[in-house]
């Protein structure tokens, strides 16, 4: 994603109360754990994105072995976002977006990308 849509997004999220509420000065109210700190940063993830998949995404309950327990799943899919009123511009590159979150939602444990070749723009370019 460029700075620019970035940016629009930025914009975009204070209109739409229901993802304003999951941020705070354009940083998320949920703690972030290193790893997931770390994953956001390698594959170009931002906060408002991970807000967006919270929200819209589709929610599933799933054993996360690591933790040895469950967490919920949130996956956005271009359709999630088809009918909304400001993110439908935005469908194609959150296509595919994934956020973990552990059960209880105190902490985002890991975000990426379902398809990450097709969301990559450095990938596209390559070719």
């Amino acid at each position: 994603m460029t700075l620019a849509d970035s940016q629009d997004l930025e914009k975009l999220i204070d209109i739409d109360g229901n993802i304003n509420a999951l941020l705070q000065e354009g940083k998320l109210i949920l703690p972030i754990t290193t790893h997931a700190k770390d994953r956001k940063k390698e594959r170009e993830i931002n906060d408002f994105m991970i807000a967006i998949a919270l929200y819209y995404g589709k929610k599933e309950t799933i054993t996360y072995q690591k933790h040895k327990g469950t967490a919920i799943k949130f996956k956005l899919s271009k359709n999630d976002l088809c009918n909304t009123v400001f993110f439908e511009k935005y469908s194609k590159k959150l296509d595919g977006l994934v956020v973990i979150a552990n059960s209880n939602h105190r902490s985002i444990i890991t975000t990426y990308f379902i398809n990450p070749i097709l969301n990559n723009e450095r990938t596209k370019s390559q070719d």
